[in-house]
């Protein structure tokens, strides 16, 4: 899948500014920003990806459940590791 876009959050005087693309903003201070910058995407199709992979990211807790199942097609079981 693909990853993320970059993405700049500005927080000031209580509002928060969500911009693709920043040519000029003023600031002040106790401004706050934040700069999210893309991150890598998958490789493949996740529905081909070894179900034994997609429980070592489980028990590594890099995937949630609900990651495993919607994104990877793997139903785990929590309580037995399988």
């Amino acid at each position: 899948m693909p990853g993320p876009g970059n993405r700049v959050l500005i927080y000031k005087g209580g509002k928060v500014l969500d911009v693709r693309k920043i040519t000029a903003e003023e600031l002040s201070r106790g401004d706050l920003i934040s700069i999210r910058t893309s991150g890598g995407g998958g490789w493949g199709d996740p529905l081909e990806r070894d179900p034994k992979l997609v429980l070592e990211d489980f028990k590594n807790e890099l995937i949630t459940l609900e990651t495993a199942r919607n994104i990877y097609g793997v139903v785990i079981d929590p309580e037995k590791w399988r």
